[in-house]
Formats: structure tokens, C-alpha cells, sequence
């Protein structure tokens, strides 16, 4: 996409047809959520959130790990085949393992650190419990 500011107008070119905005009628950003972000530059809306990370065990008796800020709707996600590309052929799934953590990023970083462990220590870490 390619992207070009005049002094009039903002062109905005894709590889199929180019569109041109004008400066003088700017949509207002307000209510959105990046507005809101600019204005308190130090926090963002994913640091007010509890993180999830979770294991599922699928149909065929396979691990899958994520995060989620929301396990319900994540789970309705899975289930009709809309929440990952390896769980879409491989439902119904059980919950089997959960954690909570204050950031996305220490969620992130102990998603990654989950996927990186071998079948056994998965299943030793699913029965020690959430």
C-alpha cells in the first residue's frame, strides 16, 4: 500500500485503484480506542486486562497453547473453527491448564516458554493444577 500526503489531499493507493481523501474533512477519533491511547501515552488497554494462558486438549489427545483476555470467547472461537488454524479440525476441546498474569507481555513471554516444553513436561505442568 502505498501511502502520499499532498498539500491537499491524502492519497492512499493499493495495488488494485488509488483512493484520495481530503485534509479538509478529517474523521474525528474521539471515541475510538487510539484516541484514547494518545491521551495516556503510559498505559494502554491491554495493561488494564488479565491475560490468560491456556492449554487445550484436543479430540485426537494433542496439546494447544495461547493466550486470550477473554477464555469464553476464545473458546467459542475454537469451537466453530474461527480461533486457530491447528484447532480447526481437531474439537471438541477441554480446558486443561490456565494461568493468570497482568500483562500481555508476561503472557506472551510464558506462552512461549509453554510451547517450547516437550509433551511429558506439558502434562506434568496440566497436573499440578491452574
Amino acid at each position: 500500500m502505498l501511502v502520499r500526503k499532498t498539500s491537499r489531499a491524502i492519497i492512499v493507493a493499493d495495488h488494485c485503484s488509488p483512493a484520495t481523501l481530503p485534509l479538509s474533512s478529517p474523521q474525528p477519533l474521539d471515541n475510538s480506542w487510539w484516541a484514547r491511547a494518545r491521551k495516556h501515552p503510559e498505559t494502554s488497554a491491554s495493561d488494564h486486562m488479565t491475560w490468560i494462558v491456556y492449554i487445550l486438549e484436543c479430540i485426537d489427545g494433542s496439546l494447544y497453547t495461547g493466550i486470550t483476555n477473554d477464555l469464553e470467547r476464545r473458546m467459542k472461537a475454537h469451537t466453530i473453527g474461527k480461533g486457530a488454524k491447528y484447532t480447526k479440525r481437531r474439537g471438541p476441546f477441554t480446558v486443561r491448564y490456565t494461568e493468570h498474569h497482568d500483562s500481555k507481555s508476561a503472557a506472551l513471554q510464558r506462552e512461549a516458554a509453554i510451547k517450547s516444553l516437550d509433551r511429558p513436561a506439558k502434562v506434568a505442568l496440566i497436573s499440578t493444577g491452574s
